[in-house]
């Protein structure tokens, strides 16, 4: 089972990391292609500042969720620190898509992306 918990744990490391390479694209002239369309949205680039720590803060939890994952039985509190934290911010984006209509599609397609490894994450925390 810790073979299964250490692979949820790899997997929210990288959705994590995926928000630095979004923030590095909304920086890019390309941003208004196709590509940065579909990752990008506008209400984003006005919060540079914002989109930065959260980029930053992200990489940086990524790299302790996938060191964690080499001995997940040794760090459980900082795993259920990262559940507790992940289930926030799903929720948060959940209020978010039904206050903020207009990027309703976007923060679910966030949210469900999320909720696959953290629930993974959960289920095998708890075996």
């Amino acid at each position: 089972m810790q073979n299964k918990l250490s692979l949820a744990l790899k997997l929210l490391a990288i959705y994590f990391w995926s928000y630095t390479p979004v923030f590095v694209i909304s920086l890019l002239p390309q941003r208004n292609t196709f590509l940065g369309e579909i990752f990008i949205r506008d209400a984003q680039v006005a919060g540079y500042q914002f989109e930065l720590l959260f980029a930053l803060i992200f990489l940086i939890w990524g790299v302790y969720l996938w060191k964690a994952s080499s001995k997940p039985a040794s760090h459980y509190f900082f795993i259920d620190f990262t559940i507790w934290a992940s289930i926030a911010h799903l929720l948060w984006i959940l209020l978010m898509a039904l206050l903020q209509p207009a990027d309703t599609a976007h923060l679910l397609k966030d949210a469900a992306v999320l909720a696959i490894p953290l629930g993974m994450l959960v289920y095998f925390r708890k075996r």
